[in-house]
């Protein structure tokens, strides 16, 4: 069974979230400034010498200006700018984190379903240990991947591939009396309906072709949708300069695909 990444993003989040807090941590814990309350730059022979000053040791700014009158004297402050980046990269570590915890369950959800083809709600819930709604919200996440339709039967309370619960109708040529009339297609049927005209079955070959035709198309518009509405440069660029707008992107886009998979659910058919 191939390897499933559904956000793919957690991937993004988790790595520069912990690149940058390693810089971080490290840029404030190692930087002698955190540690002494002044820093004296002298200029001696073109070269730049810095001395950290532990204290002012009763001594005001003033009188040590005067000590060092051709010095550059700094006021070491705390290091507010890299302990918000720092805490920022924390943050979007953690979202990752619960990105990809989150993206777990709905793996275990998406194999199981795989392996059975169908299963009941309840069955689910008891053997992964996730709540019925979990379970039914992550539908909605599962179908957003490319060639995947899963559909939940409230009357049977199960959750079934709904590409083969799906009718789809073609102006079919009926090859006994050569009238065309409209042949419904049910993926899950392996007899081909009758000609509404004079009853004769539908050649297998062909009924078999459209259903291939079919599952084909709905292939290639979910990919094509995933591929057009979602950009990785922008979202690697808001991670690293503004790492709060690279989550919003990412739910924005997942809000679209999932529309638009549905506006073009009516569209997923083809004709003779």
């Amino acid at each position: 069974m191939p390897k499933k990444d559904l956000y793919k993003r957690d991937n993004y989040m988790i790595r520069i979230g912990v690149t940058l807090f390693i810089i971080g941590a490290f840029s404030i814990l190692f930087d002698p400034r955190n540690y002494y309350d002044l820093s004296i730059k002298e200029s001696q022979g073109g070269t730049t010498q810095t001395t950290q000053v532990e204290d002012y040791d009763g001594r005001t700014f003033e009188e040590i200006q005067q000590e060092y009158p051709n010095a550059e004297i700094i006021e070491n402050g705390f290091p507010i700018k890299r302990t918000i980046i720092t805490f920022g990269a924390l943050g979007l570590w953690l979202v990752g984190i619960n990105f990809r915890r989150k993206e777990k369950k709905i793996i275990q959800i998406w194999d199981a379903l795989e392996i059975s083809g169908e299963a009941k709600v309840t069955d689910l819930s008891n053997s992964l240990g996730l709540t019925r709604n979990f379970i039914l919200e992550s539908i909605q996440e599962i179908n957003a991947q490319p060639g995947v339709y899963y559909a939940f039967d409230k009357g049977s309370d199960k959750i079934m591939d709904g590409r083969l619960m799906t009718e789809f109708v073609v102006n079919n040529k009926c090859h006994n009396c050569g009238r065309e009339y409209g042949l419904t297609i049910n993926l899950s049927l392996a007899t081909p309906p009758a000609c509404t005209h004079c009853g004769t079955p539908a050649e297998s070959q062909v009924f078999n072709n459209y259903k291939q035709e079919i599952l084909n198309t709905r292939t290639k518009l979910e990919t094509q949708t995933e591929e057009s509405t979602f950009n990785t440069g922008v979202f690697i660029l808001l991670l690293f300069f503004f790492w709060p707008g690279a989550i919003i992107y990412y739910i924005r886009h997942k809000t679209n695909f999932s529309k638009a998979l549905k506006q073009q659910q009516g569209n997923w058919f083809s004709t003779n």
